[in-house]
C-alpha cells in the first residue's frame, strides 16, 4: 500500500501543501514522502508518494520516478505481478536502469500508451506525467482496488489516494458547497483548469488523460 498525491496548477506553497495531503495519508507508506515538483511560467505540476515497498524491496526505486529516456514521471500504488514479462518485452527496443516496476511501467506506455495497461496483471493506480507534451494520466486497474479521488478548486486540479488528503489540501469548502469528490471510475469529467484541459483519451475501464495547456 502506498499513498499518492497531486496538484496542477497556480498553489501558494505547493511543496507545503504536498506535504500536508502526505501528512494525511501517512499511514499508506511509512517512508519520508518524496516529492517531485516541475515549475513552469504560469502553473506547475507538483507529486508526493509515500512509499510501502511490497516486492524486490532492494532494488525498487523512489517515487516519484523520473525516466530521462521517456520523459515521463511515474507514481504507483499497488503491484503489476508480470511487470518482469513485461519487461522482457521491452529489453528489444529500451536498455533499463532499475529492477523495478515504474521503469517498465515508463518504457511500456511509452511503447504502447494506454495499450500498455491492458498487458499489466494486477492492481494498482498509476499517475503518469509526461513533461515533454505535458499530459498527465490518471489511472486504475478495471477492478478499481486502488483508490484514487480528485477534485477542483479555484482551477486548480487536486489528486490523491484518500478524500482526507484532499481536505488537507484545503478542497474542504469545495464538499461544503454540495459537490460531491468522486472516486476515478468510469468516469470522464471536462476540466476547465487554468487555461485549456482536453480528455484526450478514455478506455473503457479507469484511464484519464488530460492534456493540460497554458
Amino acid at each position: 500500500m502506498c499513498g499518492l498525491a497531486g496538484i496542477v496548477g497556480e498553489v501558494d506553497l505547493m511543496e507545503q501543501v504536498l506535504l500536508h495531503m502526505s501528512a494525511a495519508q501517512n499511514h499508506r507508506g511509512k517512508e519520508t514522502p518524496n516529492s517531485w515538483v516541475s515549475s513552469f511560467i504560469d502553473a506547475r505540476v507538483g507529486l508526493m508518494h509515500n512509499r510501502m515497498k511490497t516486492i524486490d524491496m532492494a532494488v525498487a526505486p523512489k517515487q516519484p520516478f523520473e525516466d530521462n529516456d521517456t520523459g515521463l514521471v511515474v507514481m504507483l500504488d499497488g503491484e503489476i505481478f508480470n511487470y518482469e514479462d513485461v519487461r522482457r518485452q521491452l529489453e528489444n527496443y529500451y536498455s533499463f536502469t532499475t529492477r523495478g516496476m515504474c521503469e517498465v511501467i515508463t518504457k511500456a506506455y511509452d511503447r504502447w500508451g494506454d495499450g500498455c495497461f491492458d498487458r499489466f496483471e494486477g492492481y494498482f493506480s498509476i499517475v503518469i506525467y509526461n513533461r515533454w507534451s505535458e499530459e498527465l494520466l490518471l489511472c486504475r486497474d478495471r477492478f478499481g482496488i486502488k483508490p484514487l479521488y480528485y477534485a477542483t478548486q479555484r482551477g486548480n486540479l487536486f489528486f490523491a489516494s484518500e478524500i482526507k488528503a484532499l481536505f488537507a489540501g484545503g478542497i474542504r469548502s469545495l464538499l461544503n458547497d454540495g459537490r460531491v469528490t468522486w472516486p476515478i471510475l468510469l468516469m470522464a469529467v471536462l476540466m476547465k483548469l487554468f487555461g485549456k484541459v482536453c480528455i484526450s483519451s478514455l478506455p473503457d475501464f479507469c484511464c484519464i488523460i488530460m492534456v493540460i495547456r497554458w
